[in-house]
């Protein structure tokens, strides 16, 4: 199995050299990937890795500006994310919880990557872009993947 970073926006960081993201919007872009990391806790009850105790900032909260996935702007084509639900409606069948989970914290990364972009200059947002949507469709090979037939 492929090692993946925790996010699109730790993706991002990765290629920080290629990009030639300086010091400052890495702080700022860590910041943005510790808030996502602590959203996405909340939805197991788990602590983020490296979090200090206390109150959690709710999942959640709109990105910056006008750069709303479907608004013709950064958030279209990102990974390839499924909608739909199986089972009856209205009804909770197994694993819903966990997959409504998983829905969450893909929203919750798109969010974050949208607001990473905002931070990014001109001239790096479409590469950075290129490398999260690599991220998020090799993420989503890798669940695929561990699916039962």
């Amino acid at each position: 199995m492929t090692y993946l970073p925790r996010s699109s926006v730790a993706a991002v960081l990765a290629h920080r050299l290629e990009l030639g993201i300086d010091d400052e919007q890495v702080r700022r872009l860590e910041a943005i990937d510790d808030q996502l990391q602590r959203q996405n806790a909340a939805l197991t009850n788990r602590p983020a890795p490296g979090a200090a105790a206390g109150p959690v900032t709710p999942p959640g909260g709109s990105p910056p500006g006008d750069a709303r996935p479907g608004s013709g702007s950064a958030g279209e084509g990102m990974g390839r994310h499924r909608g739909g639900r199986r089972g009856v409606p209205g009804r909770a069948g197994p694993g819903d919880e966990r997959r409504d989970a998983v829905r969450t914290a893909d929203d919750n990364d798109t969010a974050a990557y949208l607001q990473a972009e905002q931070v990014l200059r001109p001239e790096q947002r479409d590469r950075a872009r290129e490398i999260a949507e690599r991220y998020r469709e090799e993420l989503y090979d890798q669940r695929a993947a561990k699916r039962p037939p």
